[in-house]
């Protein structure tokens, strides 16, 4: 992902890893995180993607922690849960608050959210 400085596009590739998420405003657009995951073949090659990186825009990355680990009842962070959480005004606050809340316990996954921003 390495153009978002310079220009109004974003390029990377995906690992068979979670879905990439651009949030623009109020909406929501999952990317591709199709792929064979890293070193799986000696010869693999990795497709690379261009979407649009405007300013205002962000880029919300997490491991698989955030959507796999189940609460008490055994129901996992759905996406719509993570879409409400990222429309919000201060959206890595409120993603980590809502999925705490949501397991309520010690998670047996490492869990890595990263946010990133584009300002004007």
């Amino acid at each position: 992902m390495h153009r978002a400085l310079f220009s109004s596009l974003i390029s990377y590739a995906a690992a068979g890893s979670t879905h990439p998420i651009v949030i623009r405003g109020k909406s929501i657009e999952w990317l591709d995180g199709s792929g064979l995951p890293l070193e799986a073949h000696d010869k693999t090659v990795y497709k690379t993607r261009v979407v649009p990186f405007k300013a205002e825009d962000a880029l919300f990355l997490y491991s698989d922690a955030l959507i796999e680990t189940p609460n008490k009842k055994g129901d996992v962070f759905t996406s719509k849960m993570m879409e409400n959480a990222l429309i919000t005004k201060n959206p890595f606050k409120t993603i980590l608050e809502k999925f705490k809340a949501h397991c309520n316990e010690l998670i047996a996954d490492d869990l890595t959210i990263l946010l990133l921003s584009r300002q004007t």
